[in-house]
């Protein structure tokens, strides 16, 4: 059925788009007829300079947000963004290979709603290592005021200024090649990622309380009672980790608990639901799915449970923020589009590469492993997923900019690749990832009734 409705949607959406667009670019082919005035573009022009330490900065051209690449003149250049998505400008070489870059943050309330076009966005050494550091997953964030935060962190580090030392003298000294291929560049990237990493490692948190409860913490989930005027109601469920869980009471449908906030950097803070459970006088079992280090076999109801749940971290948590910066297009709160491409991906061989990589904390490898599956054969399927979950602005923003949805794609593609590829050259550990590889696939929890029953619980 879903398969069905996203095929019926992306196909009326496709030859929307296709018919739009054609009138556009037959117009602009001539043919005796008038040619057509394309919409007018609401967009604000953000404005920026490209400075580049050597060489000429006209001779690379700009990409960001769902256009066509923007020339650079005078080392200025004036590019057409949505404010309320976060955009990654980058300055590319003929090959398209990244020169320099600036991850420029979505308009929020912390920044009073203003504009980003009365903001000049500059392009150097200094936003580039910003940029590479911050469209890492785990590290890129949804949240437009944790998208600051981050940010804020990341300039604060003393390995983010030593790889824009590194990435300045790349530029000195190999002019014409792109920083990301200079091994001194991959290595000062590592240690900067490492660096983020370890400010944001999660540490866990123990609570107990009501009708027992076991374990009372595992797999980064707390559980306890849920009381309301004397009333059992349910449970209190906590989210410890950065990760996507299902929790299913027996013979209850599925209730999903979103993955921890980091509100301040350093300190975490776990996701907190309520859950109606019916209790009865009897015990009862309480299972909890999401990404760990076992994946239930295939075939069995855990493996249908688990899947859209584990693939969620993954592409919700970790693709997404990544993509919004890309394509500058934020992508709305109910992101239900995502379950086909969820359930893919907890199916494939790619979710067992990433989890053995989990098992040695290795996050390089881990990165390259969901890389690759986006980049040889789902990025059209993540774009087509943007394309049906943000439709009118997705299909505003070609019809303005006169970018057919292939090159949009495939810019996004070769983007998110290159920020993989600079991480083959270091491994990257960390204790987040780690925790998350020790969790469960399956975790059950067992609710046990005190003798009397449930009337004789008292607070």
């Amino acid at each position: 059925m879903f398969t069905s409705m996203k095929g019926s949607r992306l196909g009326f959406l496709t030859l929307c788009l296709a018919l739009a667009l054609a009138g556009i670019f037959v117009g602009c082919s001539g043919g005796g007829g008038s040619t057509p005035t394309p919409p007018a573009d609401p967009r604000p022009i953000v404005t920026g300079t490209v400075q580049l330490p050597a060489g000429n900065p006209d001779e690379l051209t700009i990409q960001a947000g769902i256009n066509k690449p923007v020339a650079i003149s005078g080392g200025s250049f004036g590019v057409r963004l949505f404010d309320n998505a976060p955009a990654v400008i980058t300055a590319v070489d003929k090959s398209g290979a990244p020169v320099l870059m600036s991850f420029s943050l979505a308009i929020s309330r912390s920044k009073g709603y203003r504009s980003r076009a009365v903001e000049s966005q500059g392009l150097s050494p200094e936003s580039t290592a910003i940029a590479l550091v911050y469209l890492v997953p785990t590290i890129a964030q949804n949240s437009p005021d944790l998208q600051e935060a981050v940010k804020s962190k990341i300039a604060s580090l003393p390995e983010t200024l030593k790889l824009a030392n590194a990435i300045r003298n790349s530029l000195q000294q190999n002019q014409g090649m792109s920083p990301l291929s200079d091994p001194t560049v991959s290595l000062a990237y590592t240690s900067a990622v490492q660096a983020m990493i370890t400010t944001m490692d999660q540490t866990q948190a123990q609570l107990s309380r009501g009708i027992t409860i076991s374990p009372s913490q595992a797999s980064g989930i707390g559980m306890n009672v849920w009381e309301e005027d004397s009333a059992i109601k349910g449970v209190t469920v906590r989210n410890i980790y950065g990760r996507w869980v299902s929790v299913v009471p027996d013979n209850e449908d599925s209730k999903i608990v979103g993955p921890c906030e980091l509100i301040f950097m350093g300190f975490p803070q776990p996701k907190t639901d309520n859950i109606p459970v019916r209790f009865s006088d009897e015990n009862m079992a309480i299972k909890v799915y999401g990404i760990g280090h076992q994946i239930p076999p295939s075939g069995t109801e855990d493996r249908k449970l688990w899947a859209p749940i584990a693939g969620l971290t993954v592409v919700e948590q970790w693709l997404v923020p990544i993509a919004d910066s890309i394509l500058n297009i934020a992508f709305p709160a109910d992101r239900g589009i995502l379950a086909e491409l969820s359930i893919s991906f907890a199916n494939s061989y790619a979710m067992v590469e990433t989890i053995d990589c989990m098992a040695v904390g290795n996050y390089s490898g881990m990165m390259l492993c969901i890389g690759d599956w986006l980049v040889t054969e789902n990025a059209d399927r993540i774009f087509e997923a943007f394309i049906c979950a943000t439709a009118q602005l997705a299909v505003d923003a070609m019809l303005y900019s006169g970018c057919p949805p292939a090159a949009a794609a495939e810019k996004t593609a070769l983007m998110i690749k290159a920020i993989y590829t600079i991480s083959k050259n270091g491994a990257i550990v960390s204790k987040s990832i780690r925790d998350i590889y020790n969790c469960k696939s399956v975790e059950t929890f067992t609710v046990t009734v005190p003798t009397g029953g449930i009337n004789a619980v008292v607070d």
